[in-house]
């Protein structure tokens, strides 16, 4: 017994799921007795009928049908009602592509060996924004120790930190669904929240180092080199989870985008850098950032020390007199 494949063809060109018929003589029309029965009002009630020789040679026959068989394309050379595999015939405003089961096939594409869970994956998204409030609390409080402020004051500022976070892990989760269609906005959530809470130690040992050096420069290229490592790996795993890049083009791209952020930095900084800034760098202080940020005395309680710190003095050498 013959085997025959059919496949509908839409007028834009776009092929339907092939019907496979195991027999050698397929009846095609309206009528609900055919084997392969079509929606065409342009089409006979019994219309045409591929059949397959033993020798494997397709044939087309029309049953007197109204509008006709054509074969596509139309040659001259082959004898009448004879297709190859692969080829097709129009019934009526429908079009047929025939196939024998040994035709030919494309190769079949590589699938992608699946990537290994990241680390991040086994983390828990609660640890990372538990991590995240916390020690963005404490960092917020030892870095404006000159300019204390209330606790609501660090709440607000947190709460905008992490819109900013969700931003970011927003736009990598529509970039993930627009490519892997998979958003995986909880996984860029906390790879997000454990870099803010990674830059917070980099970003003292940034300043702790300018301090001892007394040099914005030294401050600027460590930032620059610890930062942009943080960063790249970042985007790196963020690339990883969002897309399905190969491992060239995401180091790449993790070298690339952290370089033109630096660079954007850089020229921000020095277009509004301010020599004459009331508020002096951290290398002015009298003590390197974060030592006693509880123990800075404003002017009027400064003044107010230094006058007992004299009034100790006149009496001290009042009795000695």
């Amino acid at each position: 017994m013959g085997k025959i494949i059919l496949q509908i063809v839409s007028s834009s060109g776009s092929a339907h799921e092939p019907r496979v018929f195991n027999q050698s003589r397929v009846s095609i029309g309206r009528g609900f007795g055919n084997d392969l029965i079509l929606q065409d009002s342009y089409v006979s009630a019994q219309h045409a009928v591929v059949s397959v020789s033993f020798l494997g040679k397709i044939e087309i026959t029309d049953c007197q049908s109204e509008n006709g068989t054509f074969l596509m394309p139309r040659q001259s050379d082959r004898e009448p009602g004879h297709l190859l595999s692969g080829e097709m015939f129009s019934v009526g405003h429908t079009k047929i592509r025939v196939f024998l089961p040994n035709h030919p096939v494309t190769a079949a594409r590589k699938i992608i060996a699946e990537r290994p869970p990241l680390p991040v994956a086994s983390l828990t998204l609660w640890y990372a924004l538990v991590g995240f409030f916390v020690l963005y609390f404490f960092q917020l409080a030892a870095s404006y120790p000159y300019e204390p402020m209330a606790v609501s004051q660090y709440i607000f500022y947190e709460f905008l930190a992490f819109l900013a976070v969700c931003l970011v892990s927003g736009i990598w989760a529509l970039v993930g669904r627009m490519i892997n269609q998979q958003a995986r906005f909880g996984e860029q959530l906390t790879l997000m929240c454990f870099f803010m809470i990674v830059m917070i130690p980099i970003a003292n040992i940034c300043m702790f180092l300018g301090y001892a050096s007394a040099s914005m420069i030294v401050e600027g290229l460590l930032s620059v080199f610890l930062g942009g490592a943080a960063l790249s790996i970042l985007i790196f795993k963020q690339l990883s989870i969002a897309t399905a890049l190969g491992r060239r083009a995401k180091i790449i791209a993790s070298l690339v985008l952290p370089a033109i952020l630096m660079i954007l930095g850089g020229l921000g900084a020095i277009a509004f850098r301010n020599e004459f800034s009331p508020k002096p760098r951290f290398y002015d202080r009298s003590k390197p950032p974060i030592i006693a940020p509880f123990k800075v005395y404003q002017p009027q309680q400064f003044i107010s020390r230094t006058d007992r710190v004299f009034e100790e003095l006149n009496t001290n050498a009042s009795n000695q007199d």
